[in-house]
């Protein structure tokens, strides 16, 4: 009954939210591959295929690859495109084409290429890699739902990444109907001559396991890495959060923020994958954007500041007031929201942050829907998501705890032994 549900939630996915691509996979072939791996690649060359088809040769299982070639509307078509789709119209034997998607085959290794730079249109430019990653997402859903392949497992990765011997192993990557996704370990690794850029990089990634540690110190259900080239998703839960949201930038965080609400997010540490340390300005935000302000802050001889460590302690002091939550609002005559802020010990920085998120629709929403203690937690800590973490912790950066130089944060924060 439960592949069955699963099944007529796919179905419902595909007709309403999936992408074109989905429409144009008739008499696609049965090639029953054991895993299923999506890259999005603008302006990138062909070196990470070359390496996956390696690894394809030293593992006794069949595997797909979903390739969305792209570039945004608003940009040439950069040439490394050009030789990357060259390159893959001279690999392997063509098996099947419909329009601008093709699968071509070596020996275990299928590559299904999505050409949307080329002969196919390119993508907006606002919606830049989310859309690909949800191109890829969706042709892979589309193909267990048609069951041509037989894994609802689908990996999330970039054409910078180094994956591991053990990445498709089944013991290690302990995947399991009951989580929504599985998290990687990564590490960057020094890939040019240009050592500053990788030194910027290795404080970046520093600064995100400052982050995820600061988390998981306080207690947060949200305490992991969003790298959208280091995890694994759930198809059937990822059909259930509708996909991966068409943006430029940010869509792993989000598609993982709305996961995590479906079923736990898994951190498997055994698997480590290797990003290389460049330069990028494929995205309006994150590792690429971050990595050129160290080093302009570097050349200047400015630290780069990260959030204060007073921000997740009062993260925490909500976090650990949250069981509480169901007593108050349970009470007779009812308090109002802020009489119960007032009649807890939260500090004024922690009830300021938490009023800037309207923190009364959410007691009003608990007054009418929660129906005992943990059904309470749960949907205080569905409302208080990742997003809203975030939210919390800039507004006390703003008004009451202004950032500081990160080693400085990596030696004195109650959890420096996890970064």
């Amino acid at each position: 009954m439960r592949k069955k549900a699963q099944s007529k939630q796919i179905a419902r996915y595909l007709d309403t939210y999936a992408e074109t691509e989905t429409t144009l996979l008739n008499n696609f072939p049965q090639i029953n591959s054991e895993r299923t791996i999506s890259i999005p690649c603008y302006d990138e060359s062909p070196e990470f295929l070359v390496r996956l088809c390696k690894l394809s040769e030293t593992i006794d299982k069949h595997i797909l690859a979903i390739v969305v070639v792209n570039h945004p509307d608003n940009k040439k078509i950069p040439d490394s495109n050009i030789h990357t789709l060259d390159w893959i119209e001279a690999f392997g034997k063509k098996n099947w084409q419909n329009h601008y998607i093709s699968l071509r085959q070596v020996r275990n290794f299928h590559l299904l290429s999505v050409d949307r730079s080329r002969d196919g249109p390119s993508l907006p430019h606002k919606q830049g890699v989310g859309l690909a990653r949800k191109i890829g997402a969706d042709i892979a859903a589309c193909l267990l739902h048609e069951n041509k392949i037989c894994s609802e497992w689908a990996y999330s990765t970039d054409a910078d990444t180094h994956i591991p011997s053990n990445y498709f192993s089944d013991e290690l990557n302990a995947l399991s109907e009951k989580n929504s996704a599985v998290i990687f370990a990564y590490k960057h690794m020094q890939q040019s001559a240009d050592r500053s850029v990788h030194e910027a990089t290795i404080l970046y990634e520093q600064a995100l396991n400052y982050y995820v540690a600061g988390l998981r110190w306080a207690g947060s259900p949200y305490a992991y890495p969003t790298i959208g080239s280091t995890f694994v998703i759930n198809l059937n839960h990822y059909c259930q959060a509708r996909g991966f949201p068409r943006r430029a930038g940010g869509e792993d965080f989000y598609l993982l923020n709305k996961l995590a609400k479906l079923a736990p997010v898994f951190q498997n540490s055994k698997v480590t994958v290797s990003i290389e340390s460049r330069l990028s300005n494929r995205a309006p935000f994150g590792t690429g954007p971050a990595v050129k302000k160290i080093i302009e802050l570097s050349q200047t001889g400015k630290d780069y500041c990260y959030y204060s460590s007073n921000c997740f302690a009062c993260l925490k002091e909500w976090l650990d007031f949250i069981p509480q939550i169901f007593s108050h609002i349970s009470e007779i005559p009812p308090l109002s929201e802020q009489e119960i802020l007032h009649r807890t010990d939260l500090r004024g920085s922690t009830q300021d942050a938490l009023n800037y998120l309207n923190i009364e629709s959410l007691f009003s929403h608990l007054r009418k829907q929660a129906i005992n203690p943990s059904d309470c937690n749960k949907r205080t800590h569905e409302w208080f998501d990742a997003f809203k973490t975030l939210k919390f912790i800039r507004f006390l950066q703003e008004h009451y705890f202004p950032a500081e130089p990160l080693p400085h944060l990596l030696s004195t924060a109650p959890w420096s032994s996890d970064c």
